[in-house]
């Protein structure tokens, strides 16, 4: 039995259909997405520590389930600009075998994304979150890298305030009624035993501190 094929319509345009098969794009912003920022005390900032676990299982993730991955940051880029070569970026994108990296340079990501044709986007930034939703574009947003519309404090920056407000509670407490009793102590305290007798009651009230430069140690 013979059997034979058109190959203008028939091989050619299966060819022509799995080039136009493409798998759906995912992207990713970078800065406190895919690279995890936590707060430093002695910089009084969030610095960055590395590759965010939590991103990278959901880049394996998306691969999985057929899509591509590719980073859109609102960074200057690809060459060096106000100072930042992005060398962090390209090594972590290296390492997480990801070809494709798209620079806004401080746009807004929407444009980038529509034309992209992306149809999941990760992002920590509120601003980014809504100017998608503003545009209506069909770009789902899953939310867990997104961060407050105000910049929540750290966590050590709330128990350095707790521990204030306790100081200040206990201090309030000692300072109640510690006037009088000061002035009761000096009153009818202990009293001089040997010698002549005081002739001067003693002030009731603080004396005033030294000028600077003057009772500590001299280098």
């Amino acid at each position: 039995m013979k059997a034979s094929f058109d190959f203008d319509s028939t091989i050619l345009k299966k060819e022509r259909d799995e080039e136009e098969v493409k798998p759906p794009k995912v992207s990713f912003d970078f800065d406190s997405t895919i690279l995890k920022k936590e707060w430093d005390e002695e910089e009084g900032m969030e610095v960055p520590v590395g590759l965010d676990p939590i991103a990278a299982e959901l880049i394996e993730k998306e691969r999985n389930d057929g899509n591509e991955v590719i980073i859109v940051t609102s960074r200057y880029g690809p060459k060096p600009a106000f100072g930042r070569d992005n060398e962090d970026l390209f090594e972590i994108a290296y390492d997480l075998n990801i070809g494709d990296v798209y620079f806004t340079n401080g746009e807004d990501k929407v444009e980038t994304l529509l034309d992209l044709g992306v149809i999941r986007h990760y992002d920590d930034d509120p601003h980014e979150h809504k100017a998608i939703k503003d545009k209506k574009a069909k770009i789902e947003l899953p939310p867990m890298f997104l961060r407050g519309d105000k910049k929540k404090p750290h966590i050590k920056i709330l128990i350095r305030k707790l521990v204030l407000q306790e100081l200040e509670a206990y201090q309030r407490k000692i300072q109640k009624g510690y006037v009088k009793k000061r002035n009761r102590y000096l009153a009818t305290g202990p009293q001089k035993t040997g010698g002549a007798p005081y002739t001067r009651s003693p002030k009731p009230t603080r004396s005033k501190s030294a000028p600077p430069g003057f009772g500590g140690a001299e280098e």
